[in-house]
């Protein structure tokens, strides 16, 4: 039985291996932590929005929290890191497949990057969504008056969710790939 044909190994035979990373991977990882960072404008405004208020109330000493308890602060933070393993499983999946002739560690680690540029830039946004209004209702002298304090992380661990789920989804979708160019195109070299 001949499986040389199989194998590469007869003479003039091509032999596929590994694309090597080339200068244009650097330009699509920067297009790419781009991107991800400016996606986070969004992601911010989508936090703000879906996160549960946390009530102010004035009261004669000045501004109290309302009915305080961690259950409140807790909800912001982890609606803050279900959005953002959420759309990191789904950024790390859609670069899989939409830059595919970029695949590999250069693309990987602006994923990794630009996904933590996200979270930063969603907690920023979405903690200055209403700053503006809080801080002058803060100043009201009416006393009983209740109003929601702006979003804010209290658990910078809540940004960790995010390129830990890109990271996976992209490392699973690259576990399925048998080919060492990770499908991204080959190189034929002629064996002598």
């Amino acid at each position: 039985m001949d499986t040389g044909a199989e194998h590469g190994d007869r003479p003039g035979a091509a032999v596929v291996t590994p694309a090597p990373a080339s200068s244009r991977d650097v330009p699509a990882a920067l297009f790419l932590l781009a991107g991800l960072a400016l996606l986070g404008v969004g992601v911010g405004l989508l936090w703000s929005a879906l996160s549960p208020p946390v009530q102010v109330i004035i009261t004669r000493a000045g501004p109290d929290l309302a009915n305080y308890g961690s259950d409140e602060f807790f909800a912001v933070d982890g609606t803050f890191a279900l959005i953002g393993a959420a759309v990191g499983l789904l950024t790390g999946v859609a670069v899989w497949f939409a830059a595919r002739r970029w695949r590999g560690p250069v693309l990987m680690g602006a994923l990794v990057l630009g996904s933590l540029a996200c979270g930063l830039v969603a907690w920023q946004v979405g903690r200055q969504v209403g700053l503006g209004h809080y801080h002058s209702l803060l100043h009201s002298t009416d006393v009983g008056r209740r109003f929601s304090k702006p979003v804010d992380l209290r658990s910078k661990v809540a940004l960790i969710p995010q390129p830990f789920f890109a990271l996976a989804g992209y490392l699973v979708l690259a576990a399925w790939v048998a080919r060492p160019d990770l499908g991204r195109g080959s190189v034929a070299a002629p064996v002598n």
